[in-house]
């Protein structure tokens, strides 16, 4: 099993998120739909050397899965970057969520977002919310947001997530 090299192709197809689960074949999110990234479908072999090479560097993680079920962490791809990492069981079986984390924070123009929202990074103080569905871009519009405070001043920022 050659996860970073499924992790390559998540982003040379541009996807944002990749899929596997046992007995169907690694699947990539891109532009909201699932896409099939092989043909070959994935074994529960694959799915253990999966957990093994993403608790490398943690086993605590490794064995609070086996306990617990779930996994949350993330895996640094050398050559690729980060992602974000959640494991569970489905039906018994080990499946797995990877999101990417792209290094570069993108700008409020590239992600053609509303000037209202570059207007929120000019507040000094208050609550913002942001909400959407799964995949809809939060992260990445707070990571704007942030981003933009930290350019222009130096200011205390909570984030809950």
């Amino acid at each position: 099993m050659d996860l970073d090299g499924l992790l390559a192709r998540l982003i040379e197809l541009g996807g944002s998120d990749m899929h596997l689960k046992i007995a169907s074949p690694a699947m990539a999110r891109v532009d909201g739909a699932l896409t099939p990234m092989e043909e070959r479908l994935l074994t529960e072999s694959d799915l253990e050397t999966v957990l093994t090479v993403v608790t490398e560097r943690t086993p605590a993680k490794r064995e609070h899965f086996y306990s617990a079920g779930e996994l949350d962490t993330a895996y640094l791809a050398e050559g690729l970057g980060r992602f974000r990492v959640n494991g569970y069981r489905q039906r018994g079986a080990i499946s797995f969520a990877f999101r990417f984390i792209p290094k570069e924070i993108p700008s409020f123009t590239k992600l053609g977002l509303p000037d209202g929202v570059s207007g929120l990074a000019e507040e000094h103080r208050g609550l913002v919310l942001v909400t959407g569905a799964t995949a809809s871009g939060k992260s990445t519009t707070l990571a704007a947001i942030i981003n933009s405070i930290n350019r222009s001043r130096q200011q205390h920022i909570v984030t809950i997530e």
